[in-house]
């Protein structure tokens, strides 16, 4: 609902229609009876959490999951998405780093173009190319699909652009 007002420029049902959404998934979270079943939710309360322009109420249930799941790549990552998108951009890097450390495969590329973000944010380049990189060297030899590839070749080009690295 909320991609379609605003596809239609509905500004007020999509503002109506988010936060229904967030109130929905927390309502949902609050039912989960483990850390596995609030984690469960996690990832639909951040972005109904984005569409609300809410996201500093959701930070503490995505802080919890991160503590109750460290090792679990993808809950530093929505952490780290979370912090950047309010501002916190040293945050960011951190939570960004946690999730590089712990997760593979192609979901790699989207962390690593995030974290750069990041990094770019306070003033570290060299760093954000390194996280590109380090991204890109992981992926090289996996079957991507074409959205993938299409990202892995972005990230190509905006690790190319930072220059090189020092030794």
């Amino acid at each position: 609902l909320c991609a379609y007002d605003e596809a239609v420029g509905d500004a007020p049902a999509k503002d109506a229609d988010a936060a229904e959404w967030l109130s929905a998934v927390e309502a949902m979270r609050a039912s989960g009876t483990s850390a596995e079943a609030r984690l469960a939710t996690d990832a639909h309360l951040l972005l109904a959490a984005e569409a609300a322009k809410r996201v500093a109420r959701v930070l503490p249930a995505l802080e919890a999951s991160a503590r109750a799941f460290p090792a679990d790549g993808n809950t530093h990552a929505r952490l780290a998405r979370a912090k950047a998108a309010l501002g916190e951009w040293e945050a960011a890097v951190s939570e960004g780093r946690r999730a590089m450390a712990h997760l593979e495969g192609p979901r790699l590329l989207r962390v690593a173009g995030a974290l750069a973000d990041a990094l770019e944010k306070v003033g570290r380049p060299a760093e954000a190319r390194e996280a590109l990189d380090l991204a890109l060297r992981k992926t090289s030899t996996l079957a991507l699909t074409e959205r993938q590839r299409a990202l892995a070749d972005a990230l190509t080009r905006r690790r190319d652009a930072l220059g090189a690295t020092k030794p």
